[in-house]
C-alpha cells in the first residue's frame, strides 16, 4: 500500500491529480481507506498511475515533436533517453525505499531475537539456580 503523497512525490505530480481520480481508483478498487481513514493506493494502482504518468510524458513528446516539423530522430531519442533516465531514478528511489524497510523490519527481528535469547538464558539460570539449591 502506498500513501497519495508518497506516489504523488514518486511520479512527480500533484496530490491534488490523484485525488482528482479518486472515483474511478475507487471503482477500480486500486484506492482503499485504511484504518486512520486515509485513502491508499495498492500496489495495482500504483502501477496503474505511473503507466498513465508514462503515457502521458509520451503523449506530450509526440505533440511537441510533431507540433516542431524540424523535430529529428534525435529528439526523439534524447526524448526516450529523458523518460528511460526519469524512470531509472524513480525505480531506483522506490528500491532505496524499499530496501530501508526491509532493513528496519530485519533489525526489528534481530532485536527481538536477542531479546528472547536473553529472556530465556535468564530463565533457564534460574531453572538452574532452583535445582541446585535442592
Amino acid at each position: 500500500m502506498f500513501l497519495i503523497k508518497q506516489v504523488a512525490e514518486d511520479l512527480g505530480i500533484s496530490t491534488q491529480a490523484i485525488y482528482k481520480q479518486k472515483t474511478e481508483l475507487l471503482e477500480k478498487g486500486y484506492m482503499i481507506k485504511n484504518s486512520a481513514d486515509d485513502y491508499e493506493l495498492t500496489n495495482a494502482g500504483y502501477e496503474y498511475l505511473k503507466e498513465k504518468r508514462v503515457n502521458k510524458i509520451k503523449r506530450k513528446s509526440k505533440r511537441l515533436n510533431s507540433d516542431n516539423s524540424k523535430s529529428s530522430e534525435k529528439s526523439i531519442i534524447s526524448d526516450t533517453i529523458w523518460l528511460n533516465e526519469k524512470l531509472t531514478v524513480m525505480y531506483e528511489e522506490r528500491i532505496n525505499e524499499l530496501q530501508k524497510q526491509v532493513d528496519y523490519f530485519k533489525g526489528l527481528y534481530e532485536n527481538e531475537k536477542e531479546e528472547r535469547k536473553s529472556i530465556n538464558d535468564k530463565y533457564q539460570n534460574f531453572l538452574i539456580s532452583l535445582s541446585e539449591d535442592k
